[in-house]
């Protein structure tokens, strides 16, 4: 039986956010890759689908302009990755539209405490106001979210329910919260004595 595969084409390398639960590769910094190779891997990926790796997509605006401007003429579908902050302009977003992008993925993390890469607006009207636009565009958007932050408590899991349940997403996805190692989480749990078991295999 064939697997089913979906294209993975990088636009950058690194991540400009410093989460203390991610070991991103080159953690602090991100570069773009350039736009015609870009352009000519996804001309040449196979399929109508491709996913565009790049954890914060739509960081540089005029970078993401340029490519789904060239990315266009493919009529791929093209799922990314990005932050809430990036969605809420809407030139960014009506050219994510124009060049191919249906399904958004938004790492919202946690509804109990505002990261950086939320943005300065209030969370829950910022998502709200972007879904509406973004179901306008005909893009689908994916919340992924993170039990187990020290903000959350037994009431999280409630709180992440309804959150979503009112928001109008059209999937999550929830993760659990794991100190990986080399991560500033990691260090800071095996310093307070919380890193009770260290066997991978558990």
């Amino acid at each position: 039986r064939r697997w089913y595969q979906i294209p993975t084409i990088p636009t950058s390398i690194g991540c400009p956010y410093d989460c203390s639960f991610c070991a991103a590769y080159m953690q602090g910094k991100y570069l773009l890759r350039d736009v015609d190779t870009i352009y000519n891997e996804m001309a040449h990926s196979p399929g109508p689908i491709a996913l565009i790796c790049d954890a914060t997509f739509g960081l540089k605006k005029q970078f993401t302009l340029d490519l789904m401007k060239r990315l266009a003429p493919l009529k791929k579908k093209i799922g990314v990755e990005t932050t809430l902050a990036r969605l809420q302009d809407t030139e960014v977003l009506e050219a994510m539209a124009a060049g191919g992008v249906t399904w958004l993925v938004v790492g919202i993390e946690t509804v109990a405490a505002k990261l950086r890469k939320h943005g300065t607006s209030d969370l829950e009207a910022s998502l709200h106001d972007m879904l509406a636009r973004a179901h306008d565009l005909g893009m689908m958007v994916q919340g992924n979210f993170i039990c187990g932050l020290d903000e959350d408590g037994p009431e999280s899991f409630e709180q992440i329910y309804e959150f979503y349940d009112r928001s109008g997403l059209d999937g999550i996805m929830m993760g659990i919260l794991t100190p990986y190692p080399n991560t500033p989480l990691y260090d800071q749990l095996d310093r307070e004595g919380r890193a009770v078991d260290t066997d991978w295999a558990n």
